[in-house]
């Protein structure tokens, strides 16, 4: 596949993970529950929220993004406020924009992520632009 250069669109853009998915990937199920949920993201010129809601979690992350070689590196930043579910942590991505939705690519992760899990969350399935986030 051919990847984009440059951050990803500016808007929110959705997908709903399921348990199944996880689990066929070869994660176990008590660790699928904590993951199968909807997820969005919402980019604003190299800034923005990452959204999850699980049926037994929900997180908020904010995070910063800038463009690396070949690749966008996601940092999830508390901004010091302790009020946010996701640690400092990096997820490096790379995506385009099909007909059928935005596609990501996982590159890599910096801070002790579960490979698998994210590389599920990101790549499993298009992900859909919304009107209003």
């Amino acid at each position: 596949a051919i990847w984009s250069t440059g951050l990803p669109p500016n808007g929110a853009l959705t997908v709903e993970v399921t348990l199944d998915d996880f689990i066929n990937a070869g994660v176990l199920r008590s660790n699928a529950k904590e993951w199968a949920g909807r997820y969005v993201y919402v980019f604003e010129d190299g800034k923005g929220i990452h959204r999850g809601d699980g049926d037994t979690w929900h997180l908020v992350c904010p995070f910063t993004a800038k463009v690396i070689e070949d690749f966008v590196r996601i940092t999830f930043v508390d901004q010091g406020l302790g009020n946010y579910d996701c640690g400092v942590e990096e997820d490096d991505i790379q995506w385009r924009l099909d007909a059928d939705g935005l596609h990501f690519n996982f590159v890599a992760n910096h801070g002790g992520g579960p490979v698998v899990e994210i590389t599920v969350l990101y790549e499993t399935r298009p992900w859909q632009k919304v009107a209003d986030q």
